[in-house]
């Protein structure tokens, strides 16, 4: 059985398999998604994003790995540097979790795509001073249109939820 946990900084992931690739497309992952593996497909695609980009110094370094689900999810330590009101995380950067956490489940089943809608709902405050955990799941797949789900959670209480579609071949080339 696979088992996928979300530690305090990263995901451990137990699995054996391997990646292969496709032609010209990107390694199709067979397995659950390391953190070694996280960082070689984050640094091929967008090296820099400032959600899980290894390369952004600014950046939050959000590592994600699947679930038993299929799904990903990867955990944030809130910071108050992310605060809007006061001790609060701000709303984009809510959004910018949900969204990071979507196009890495594309990215996990070796699909490039960018994000073409976004659909937020904020149900409830982030506090800054505890950890987040964000997932994401597929709704529908019709390449090269793709629909997602997302959520971000807190002690055990749903936060935020977004639905994204996603464009595959609209331009998104390198980092």
């Amino acid at each position: 059985m696979q088992t996928a946990t979300v530690g305090p900084t990263s995901c451990s992931v137990k699995s054996s398999s391997k990646a292969v690739t496709d032609g010209a497309r990107m390694p199709v992952l067979i397995r659950e998604v390391t953190p070694n593996e996280q960082r070689t497909i984050c640094a091929g695609i967008h090296s820099h994003c400032v959600v899980c980009g290894v390369e952004n110094p600014q950046g939050m370094h959000l590592q994600f790995c699947r679930d038993h689900n299929g799904g990903i999810v990867g955990r944030f330590q809130c910071d108050p540097k992310y605060a809007g009101y006061p001790q609060i995380l701000h709303g984009g950067i809510v959004a910018s979790l949900l969204d990071g956490a979507m196009t890495n489940l594309l990215f996990a089943d070796g699909v490039r795509a960018m994000t073409a809608e976004l659909v937020v709902r904020f149900r409830r405050p982030v506090r800054v001073s505890d950890p987040a955990i964000v997932s994401a799941t597929r709704r529908k797949s019709h390449p090269p249109l793709y629909v997602l789900k997302a959520r971000l959670e807190q002690g055990g209480c749903v936060c935020a939820t977004a639905v994204g579609k996603f464009l595959q071949n609209c331009g998104a080339t390198g980092q």
